[in-house]
């Protein structure tokens, strides 16, 4: 098979996991039910400042918008784990990856394509879960969401903002590759989230021990953020290169 026909069987066997596809639906109802919410209580409360009385169902729509959002905090990191890691693994767990490099697949090729289709699925999975909300604050709170983005911003300067939107895409690209080798040294296994959590943790300790040499260097704590960002993107790929090479090879000595 060549890599397009990988990548659809790929995509195909994603689009095709009911249960993860029905918690990405499920994450999508609650998500746009909150942002309901959020919308409906400022008028609620602005009538009760101005004429001193509670409007009806205030405190009930208070009550159930914290249980959502108690629910979907733990529930949307939990998910944003779990999910990538389901992708990768499930390969391991149902010994499809024996058959699919016994047909010849070729092994770099199969692992480059199991990390793009991992991305393209957490992203769909993403705009699906966030596409309602996003749009009902985008068409009834327009002002507000465009203040917001500006306040967001003002600390940036314009060159500032391609770096910092390089480091959010290499960042999450890094998580992927990190997960990926963690799942491939562990075979699948459930210890591999806990592998990827070590992996993790040293990324960020040599990440700040890098800055902290940097900020040195400079002189001062406080560095542009165009100096942060792009320090940041060269140990984001260093990060990719390195855990993507241990993946590859430890992919390519396994015996499936």
């Amino acid at each position: 098979m060549n890599l397009k026909d990988i990548f659809k069987m790929e995509m195909y066997k994603n689009f095709r996991d009911k249960p993860y596809i029905i918690m990405i639906f499920v994450l999508a109802a609650i998500t746009a039910l909150a942002s309901i919410i959020t919308l409906a209580l400022p008028p609620l409360f602005n009538n009760f400042a101005r004429w001193g009385s509670p409007e009806p169902y205030a405190g009930f729509l208070w009550m159930i918008f914290t249980l959502l959002l108690l629910f979907l905090i733990p529930s949307g990191i939990l998910f944003a784990i779990l999910y990538p890691f389901h992708l990768m693994n499930v390969d391991y767990k149902n010994k499809v990856m024996s058959l699919v490099f016994s047909s010849g697949v070729d092994r770099t090729k199969y692992y480059f394509v199991k990390i793009g289709a991992t991305i393209l699925s957490c992203f769909l999975a993403s705009l699906t879960i966030f596409f309602i909300p996003a749009l009902l604050f985008l068409v009834f709170q327009a002002d507000d969401f465009i203040s917001f983005m500006g306040f967001f911003f003002t600390g940036f300067r314009f060159l500032d903002i391609l770096p910092f939107l390089l480091s959010t895409i290499f960042s999450l690209i890094s998580m992927i590759v990190m997960l990926c080798t963690a799942v491939i040294l562990t075979r699948g296994r459930v210890s591999g989230i806990f592998l990827y959590f070590g992996f993790s943790f040293g990324v960020n300790i040599f990440n700040n021990i890098i800055l902290t040499v940097v900020r040195a260097t400079q002189g001062s704590w406080l560095i542009s953020p165009t100096l942060q960002f792009n320090t940041l993107n060269l140990l984001h790929i260093v990060a990719i290169l390195f855990f993507g090479w241990i993946g590859i090879s430890t992919l390519k000595k396994q015996d499936l």
